[in-house]
């Protein structure tokens, strides 16, 4: 773990209906095998050493408060490339600060998570009314699969008991179903079981496939050993779309592409 400091809290976003990205960790602990961060964010060191090495940006809640006050309130995605809820935040607590300072702001604000660890936040997110909303990352129900794929994030049981605690208590809440691996989450059975859940809690589906960025491919071959990238084709992508579409529409359900 090694702490730095960073001189922006509030960064431009280019995601589809966010203005602000809002990361307080650099690396992530959940080791996610599929994961491409690495290969965005033009950090070297990070490659050969991700999932190990975290970096919290420990005056990141100071930097949010002054950008508060000066800055045209738009939509915060929290945690844009690395999870806010990470075994870190256990310690370090920035994204309960961040949120905190955000709940009581102008700004209307979303959280990504693979982490249960958000429903220590509850209370804040609820004082938040209707700015905030909680998106789970669900890429399968399939426990055994899960833990091959991402090691160090909840297992899916514990992110499905998010999702109906978060409506429970009347916070808007979405479903990340992705990425879509061919051979592992694909099957019409396994998106169905999702788009079920995300159904039974008032989540709006959005959909992301595999991105084969540098790097990705040599974290999966250990657990998906023959995965090709030519298994990613325009034709199977239409069959997850059509199959999603189809359950969705089903369930009177919501869904989008991510990107």
């Amino acid at each position: 773990m090694r702490p730095q400091r960073c001189t922006t809290a509030l960064s431009s976003s280019g995601l589809p209906g966010l203005r602000y990205a809002l990361n307080p960790y650099l690396g992530c602990a959940h080791a996610c095998a599929y994961c491409y961060a690495p290969a965005t964010l033009r950090r070297p060191e990070l490659t050969g050493t991700w999932g190990d090495e975290v970096y919290p940006r420990n005056n990141i809640i100071d930097v949010l408060a002054r950008e508060l006050k000066r800055r045209e309130p738009g939509l915060v995605g929290i945690g844009t490339v690395t999870d806010p809820y990470q075994p870190a935040e256990r310690t370090y607590r920035l994204t309960r600060g961040s949120v905190s300072l955000l709940a009581s702001s102008r700004f209307p604000f979303q959280v990504h998570t693979k982490s249960d660890l958000v429903l220590r936040d509850l209370d804040l997110l609820v004082r938040a009314g209707g700015r905030a909303s909680v998106g789970i990352t669900v890429t399968t129900l399939d426990e055994d699969a899960a833990l091959r794929i991402e090691p160090g994030a909840s297992p899916p049981a514990k992110r499905a008991a998010v999702l109906r605690r978060c409506a429970a208590e009347g916070v808007a809440t979405w479903v990340f179903l992705g990425p879509v691996i061919p051979g592992l989450n694909d099957s019409p059975a396994s998106l169905r079981a999702v788009v079920d859940l995300a159904a039974g809690t008032g989540s709006h589906i959005m959909l992301d496939r595999l991105n084969l960025r540098r790097g990705v491919l040599d974290r999966l071959r250990p657990v998906m050993p023959s995965l090709r990238p030519d298994d990613l084709s325009p034709a199977w992508w239409q069959r997850v779309m059509t199959t999603v579409s189809v359950a969705c529409k089903e369930a009177g359900l919501p869904w989008r592409s991510a990107f």
